[in-house]
């Protein structure tokens, strides 16, 4: 799957048809050539980041299986006639879907909205001492995050250290929910 950018037109089409459903794009890929994978989230458009940015406050009257279809079916109507100006076949496989409780966690909204929760984050970087690339997994509370960079509290260290890395640097990341507390 390629993830599409939240400015390409694309993004920009789909996210308008899902706000007629009270609806917004958390994330959008496409599947090859012949469909795409629409992730929705409840348009909770007062939740701004102080920018034209959706603020993802998710967990509150979540996306339902309802809405889902929804969207779903007017984004087929709507491909039959332009699926192909987006390079898409006019019957395009297309999964509508819920972030989930354990969301992926890829722009910076999606890590901004997920601050105070506990997060798994695979981040790689160089070594400014030797050169060599490092790579590192940490399970830990989301403490802030921005459009640069996230700082997260490392569950699994004895002194429970506050690790930062660089968005570039994040590799994969989603929210993983504690469902033993």
């Amino acid at each position: 799957m390629i993830h599409v950018n939240r400015q390409d037109e694309l993004w920009r089409t789909i996210d308008g048809i899902a706000e007629t459903f009270g609806m917004t794009v958390y994330d959008l890929a496409r599947r090859g050539s012949v469909g795409l994978v629409v992730v929705i989230a409840r348009n909770e458009s007062h939740l701004l980041d102080g920018g034209d940015k959706p603020k993802f406050e998710l967990g509150q009257g979540g996306v339902t299986s309802d809405d889902c279809s929804k969207v779903v079916r007017e984004l087929m109507v709507y491909f039959q006639a332009e699926g192909e100006r987006f390079g898409l076949p006019n019957e395009p496989e297309i999964e509508v879907c819920s972030p989930g409780v354990n969301r992926e966690l890829r722009l910076p909204e999606h890590f901004i909205g997920a601050v105070g929760e506990r997060v798994k984050v695979t981040a790689s970087s160089h070594s400014p001492a030797t050169g060599e690339s490092m790579k590192a997994t940490i399970t830990g509370r989301l403490l802030a995050a921005d459009d640069k960079r996230v700082q997260l509290i490392d569950e699994n260290s004895k002194e429970k250290a506050i690790v930062e890395f660089l968005l570039n640097e994040v590799r994969k990341a989603r929210v993983d929910f504690d469902f033993g507390n």
